[in-house]
């Protein structure tokens, strides 16, 4: 059973361009941890219902947090490893985006979530080109393992040599 809706007046207060935003945030969580449900975008910052929903529907989101429930974590569509956004799951007390006709998705997902498998960096030390400057050299680039002095083939096929003096390292030209 879903978390009960504040009264009319209550939501009427929470919208209202008397109460400040200060107020309003505090009445949100005073009746969110009450138990009732808060629509954040609708019932705090006094979005249009029915625009909220059809962007919502549009996004593929068909359930969304109330407040002080957690965020989600990636949005409908997108994969990452170990989490993705369910839409035939919804957490318990979530709020559910009904579809254009008014029912609502719930039930199994059609399918399990699929693994992926990340590369993994390398065991040896590794050249990371940059920018190419006008003297043949190039900037090093982020992630490179390479010791000072170290001669690696470039971007261009051609042999470089790894100098840092100070604050910055380049490749220059080794032959």
């Amino acid at each position: 059973m879903p978390a009960p809706r504040p009264s009319p007046a209550t939501l009427e207060r929470l919208v209202s361009p008397a109460t400040t935003d200060v107020d309003r945030a505090a009445l949100a969580v005073d009746l969110a941890v009450e138990g009732y449900t808060i629509d954040v975008p609708i019932d705090v910052w006094g979005l249009e219902p029915v625009e909220t929903t059809a962007r919502r529907r549009m996004y593929g989101y068909t359930w969304v947090p109330p407040a002080l429930a957690p965020n989600v974590e990636v949005a409908p569509g997108l994969l990452f490893p170990g989490r993705m956004y369910d839409s035939r799951n919804p957490p318990l007390g979530s709020i559910l985006v009904p579809l254009a006709d008014g029912s609502y998705v719930t039930g199994p997902s059609p399918l399990p979530p699929v693994p992926i498998e990340l590369p993994k960096p390398p065991a040896a030390p590794m050249a990371v080109f940059g920018i190419r400057q006008e003297d043949g050299s190039w900037t090093i680039g982020a992630g490179d393992t390479m010791p000072n002095r170290s001669v690696v083939a470039g971007p261009d096929g051609k042999k470089y040599l790894k100098e840092t003096r100070g604050f910055w390292t380049r490749y220059f030209p080794a032959e």
